[in-house]
């Protein structure tokens, strides 16, 4: 190998050197944007995780509201069919006395 081939081959070696320290140096530069960009990520699977807790709690609650709410229901509706039985026997007693 002749001494001009062994200098280019040197001149590419560094040119090749300084490129990858240039990359390095811009990796560094840039490090930041992604620690940035990781913890945007981090604190956006925070807040869906939140979410969806807070979401699972609500549909529970909804869940057992309702629940509560029909019992309740039932139960006004069972308590206005036992006042208008009592109503009725009174007005059919009623009824009767006037007849007699």
């Amino acid at each position: 190998m002749s001494s001009i081939q062994c200098r280019r081959l040197w001149t590419q070696g560094e040119t090749i050197a300084l490129f990858a320290i240039q990359l390095l140096q811009q990796l560094e530069k840039d490090l930041h944007i992604l620690e940035s960009f990781k913890d945007s990520i981090s604190q956006y699977v925070a807040w869906w995780t939140r979410m969806n807790m807070a979401m699972s709690f609500q549909a529970t609650s909804c869940e057992e509201l309702t629940r509560l709410n029909n019992d309740l229901r039932k139960n006004k509706v069972a308590e206005k069919w036992q006042n208008l039985s009592k109503e009725f026997q009174n007005y059919t007693a009623k009824v009767v006395s006037t007849q007699t």
